[in-house]
């Protein structure tokens, strides 16, 4: 939520939707992030025929709205919406 203008609400809702479910195994988050340490799926993307979607947040900390050139490169066939007033989570922001 870091830029958002509603980070506090945004923070808040995100909460009490990730309580309201079991908790993960630990060893499923720690294989989840290993994944995403050691993985790079990036030259698989223009292998993906069908068009696709992605969405952006302008003030995300993450995954900062500059990768957006890098995909446009990578995924011709996917199409880009940035949402200015958003942050990591744009359906929530």
């Amino acid at each position: 939520a870091m830029g958002s203008p509603s980070a506090r609400q945004d923070i808040k809702q995100v909460k009490q939707a990730v309580l309201a479910k079991p908790q993960p195994q630990l060893a499923a988050l720690q294989i989840g992030l290993q994944l995403l340490a050691e993985q790079d799926l990036r030259p698989q993307l223009g292998a993906i025929y069908q068009p696709w979607l992605r969405l952006y947040g302008r003030l995300d900390g993450l995954v900062p709205v500059k990768t957006c050139a890098e995909m446009e490169r990578l995924a011709p066939q996917s199409q880009a919406v940035v949402f200015e007033q958003a942050s990591h989570a744009p359906f929530i922001s």
